[in-house]
């Protein structure tokens, strides 16, 4: 071993963050204020809406959400969706550009988030920052909406999740009432209901691109900072 010749180990590649800019500003079409609420209404001539609140309850804490699509008013009403997925396994998918575990290393100093949510009326891209990395946050939810990775890992690890995830919650009454609840207040409309072991077993990761893919790229989109 002594004898042996030593060769350096195969240097790691430097990755960068590949969304600072995302090309021209967009132009402000009307601005309006709402001095009774101090809140703040601006409208793009691109059709974005961003609304900007401030308040006193958390200092140096920006909330960021953006909302988008139709959420579960825009989804079949007979058949069940990805949507039982979407939460986890779109974050899970990364970026076009970026893998998940390569943004958390390059972002390591950076305080940031994204969350998925899914409303009656919109799909909710959220996070939560401090003022130093508001830029940041700002690039990491509009990275999301303009170019997801889809990256599969994610949606088949919820697949592997699935089948413990029914057993618990037919396990207890309170379990059973999050399970049904939706779908018998919606008159047994599938947009509310959640899926069954086969329905899990047969999803496919082209099902959570077919789901979300349509609503991310035609808006419309509103953005309120908090």
């Amino acid at each position: 071993a002594q004898e042996s010749k030593l060769s350096p180990p195969p240097a790691q590649e430097v990755k960068t963050w590949p969304y600072e800019t995302f090309g021209a500003p967009g132009k402000v079409a009307e601005t309006r204020q709402a001095l009774d609420l101090d809140t703040t209404f601006i409208r793009f001539e691109n059709g974005v809406r961003l609304t900007v609140k401030p308040t006193k309850f958390r200092q140096d804490q920006i909330l960021v959400s953006v909302r988008v699509g139709g959420g579960r008013l825009e989804m079949p009403t007979d058949r069940q969706t990805a949507s039982w997925a979407a939460g986890f396994a779109f974050i899970q998918g990364g970026l076009k550009q970026i893998s998940l575990e390569d943004m958390e290393q390059v972002l390591a100093s950076k305080i940031y988030n994204a969350d998925l949510s899914i409303t009656d009326d919109s799909f909710i891209l959220s996070g939560a920052t401090r003022p130093q990395d508001f830029d940041t946050q700002l690039q990491v939810l509009t990275a999301y909406l303009a170019e997801p990775g889809w990256r599969t890992a994610g949606f088949e690890r919820m697949k592997t999740l699935g089948p413990n995830l029914l057993r618990q919650l037919a396990a207890t009454p309170q379990g059973v009432m999050r399970r049904d609840m939706g779908e018998l207040m919606h008159s047994g409309d599938q947009r509310w209901s959640f899926p069954t072991l086969q329905e899990i077993q047969a999803a496919q990761p082209a099902d959570l691109q077919t789901l979300l893919g349509p609503a991310l790229a035609r808006g419309p989109v509103e953005v309120l900072i908090v």
